[in-house]
């Protein structure tokens, strides 16, 4: 919210500012998303690995 905020000081818009903040946090909720999936993955995959 603050780069936004400092964005905005600089002469963006307001509607430009509030749709950087809201591009970063659906970024950050991706990013965080595929992290879950790929560990959620591998987990039960090495687990089953180091049974055999």
């Amino acid at each position: 919210m603050a780069l936004a905020r400092s964005v905005f000081r600089k002469g963006a818009d307001l509607t430009a500012a509030m749709a950087f903040v809201i591009a970063s946090t659906d970024i950050g909720i991706t990013w965080n998303c595929t992290t879950w999936l790929n560990i959620a993955f591998l987990l039960p995959a090495a687990s089953l690995l180091v049974r055999f």
